[in-house]
């Protein structure tokens, strides 16, 4: 098999734009990388299940979306909201997790319509969606400008970590933007032609960081949050958010995976999947508006509830309880297969810690759902 960094078509086009502008930022490269309309990695690849270079959550279990489809079905009936709404999903991958949770809710809500809305780019991934989902009405969307005019619960797994993101690193200089570059070698990253003076015009200000360390921002991310908490608080709904993170922008996190082994960044742009670990304290800020003039949100004024571990989440929904149900009267192989499952979505060795899950929900309703959505009551001191 030919090295796919000998043979990636996206390689000549990075090559003429690095030589048109000297240097790209970081999220540039990544938006090329991943969604050129010919040689992107969404567009080329297969990113998901076995064959692919990462395995998301509902393709480990159906108790994922199970447990999700319930969340929305009480967020809906506290809100008076369950024969009025929809369900709108940011990347919905193959259609997997919107399946587990119609499965859920279906039963419980029959008289509820229950549409459902994908925001999905690919032509591919949209046709496996509608076969996943036939006999559902569904409907497809480029982004959030299309929003439907009702309570919306969007859910969002797996999704912002895919956002391009820029990257700024402390100098002694102040912070100064890190840029691809071409060097002889090939492509590099550099901060000789990153932005000192002025750079508050360009990002948020950083919290406090020694010399050396990075901070990341994704430019469209409050926009897309400032959006959902803008129709939430507009028509009511919710949003639950899934992903891999940390509450700060502090730190390197981003990555590149082929074949589901890490490779360098800047190897084979167009073969390998490139994501970032979220900040979750960007979402708040958006959604809240709490430092929104430094993300470039405007108002939203929802309220938030996270983030939490994802393992703790998930048992407070009752993920042991559903594992016990369906283990019961299993065969001996399904038994270890729940049990692997539920290891692996809440251990804090695996998916437990490191995924977190955060709430938007319209002002007033955040503390009459604590205790039943999977976030704890806020301690006595608070």
């Amino acid at each position: 098999m030919k090295d796919p960094a000998m043979t990636a078509p996206l390689l000549p086009v990075l090559d003429a734009a690095l030589a048109a502008d000297g240097t790209m930022t970081i999220a540039e490269y990544m938006r090329m990388a991943l969604t050129h309309p010919e040689h992107g990695y969404y567009v080329t690849q297969t990113p998901f299940g076995v064959d692919g270079d990462f395995i998301t959550a509902p393709e480990i279990s159906q108790m994922f979306g199970e447990l999700l489809g319930l969340w929305c079905f009480e967020q809906l009936r506290l809100q008076d909201n369950l024969n009025n709404a929809a369900l709108m999903e940011l990347g919905p991958g193959r259609g997997t997790l919107m399946t587990d949770i119609l499965r859920t809710v279906t039963p419980i809500a029959p008289d509820a319509p229950w549409p459902v809305h994908l925001v999905e780019v690919s032509p591919e991934l949209q046709r496996q969606q509608l076969e996943a989902l036939d006999g559902h009405a569904v409907t497809h969307h480029r982004d959030l400008t299309t929003m439907p005019p009702q309570p919306v619960v969007f859910i969002a797994n797996e999704f912002f970590d895919a956002l391009p993101i820029r990257q700024y690193e402390n100098t002694k200089h102040g912070w100064r933007e890190r840029r691809v570059a071409m060097a002889e070698n090939g492509l590099t990253i550099t901060t000789d032609a990153g932005i000192s003076a002025g750079m508050a015009d360009e990002a948020p200000s950083f919290p406090p960081a020694e010399i050396g360390q990075i901070a990341e921002m994704a430019p469209d991310l409050p926009a897309i949050i400032t959006t959902m908490a803008d129709h939430i608080t507009t028509y009511g709904g919710a949003a639950l958010i899934i992903d891999y993170g940390k509450d700060n922008p502090i730190g390197d996190s981003l990555q590149a995976v082929r074949d589901h082994q890490p490779v360098h960044i800047l190897d084979t742009p167009g073969h390998a999947d490139l994501s970032a670990w979220v900040d979750f304290s960007a979402i708040r800020a958006a959604a809240e508006n709490t430092g929104a003039e430094n993300a470039g949100a405007e108002i939203a004024g929802a309220e938030v509830l996270g983030p939490v571990g994802q393992g703790e989440f998930l048992k407070a929904l009752g993920l042991y309880h559903r594992a016990e149900q369906l283990s019961a009267g299993a065969e001996p192989d399904i038994r270890r297969a729940l049990a692997a499952a539920v290891d692996r979505l809440s251990s804090p060795a695996q998916m437990g810690e490191v995924f977190k899950v955060m709430a938007i929900l319209p002002k007033g309703f955040a503390e009459s759902v604590q205790g039943v959505a999977g976030f704890p009551w806020p301690s006595a001191e608070k």
